[in-house]
């Protein structure tokens, strides 16, 4: 598998215990995503930045001095500042990163002392496709039912616990990455098996493509599911820091090739 960092982040939340024109300066936020079998390269931090009843992505300042720690199985692991975004990485090669493991992630900065814990989710893995290449069609329909149903192919996967799932398309164009959220959904209990019917309309344009299925703890779904209905502003959704805002997830997945052919 490639690795193909989910790039789809917010900076949020607010309180009820703070006067509307309060700001939030003194405060940290923290977006953290480690993946199965994967360096961990994406944790950012940041002032929070923002009014109570007003988001602005671009008023929180990056945070390049806090110490940054992730604790697994007894064993601190130091992470490092890589550049002036506030992004922090692990540059060792002794941390392994594993479904069913536990981390805890500990942000201290200017006295605030952050903590929030996470468990890798278990790993789909897709079992069939039942077109590696479909037509990309610019203009329906299409003269014959053999053409129509080279327009859609169908991926399936199983998964050995009750997960959550986010499926996404992603492709690189002229150095241009393209990607894609198709669709995010809790497993239903006890059900493990699943699908997702890939149609020609959702392929920008002809090429190469690949086909993400992510499992993904329940914070990080909850997160995608309150950017999908409006809500990503409520911090009882998507904030699990403990004296902190942000979120401080794991996820792991598999991936397919999907090509999508210019129609003749």
């Amino acid at each position: 598998m490639k690795k193909i960092c989910l790039l789809c982040f917010l900076f949020f939340c607010c309180s009820q215990n703070l006067p509307v024109e309060s700001r939030y300066d003194d405060q940290i936020v923290v977006e953290g995503y480690i993946y199965a079998h994967h360096p961990v390269r994406d944790i950012w931090v940041k002032s929070l930045g923002i009014l109570v009843e007003e988001y602005n992505s671009d008023v929180g300042q990056p945070i390049t001095s806090a110490v940054i720690e992730l604790h697994k199985k007894g064993i601190i692991y130091h992470l490092t500042a890589s550049e002036d975004s506030g992004r922090y990485i692990y540059t060792g090669q002794d941390l392994r990163v594993e479904p069913s493991d536990t981390f805890t992630l500990t942000v201290d900065y200017n006295g605030i002392h952050c903590t929030s814990c996470t468990v890798v989710p278990l790993e789909p893995e897709i079992t069939s496709i039942s077109l590696d290449t479909i037509i990309y069609a610019k203009d329906y329909p299409l003269p014959s039912k053999a053409s129509y149903d080279s327009l859609w192919t169908t991926i399936q996967w199983t998964s050995n616990d009750e997960s959550y799932f986010i499926t996404m398309l992603k492709n690189n164009f002229n150095g241009d990455l393209y990607s894609s959220m198709l669709d995010y959904r809790p497993a239903p209990p006890g059900y493990l098996k699943y699908e997702y019917t890939l149609g020609s309309k959702r392929f920008p344009n002809a090429g190469q493509y690949i086909f993400y299925v992510y499992n993904v703890t329940n914070d990080y779904w909850n997160y995608y599911s309150a950017r999908h209905h409006g809500d990503a502003k409520n911090p009882q959704r998507i904030n699990n820091m403990i004296n902190g805002y942000g979120l401080f997830s794991a996820a792991s997945y598999d991936s397919v090739f999907v090509y999508a052919q210019e129609s003749k």
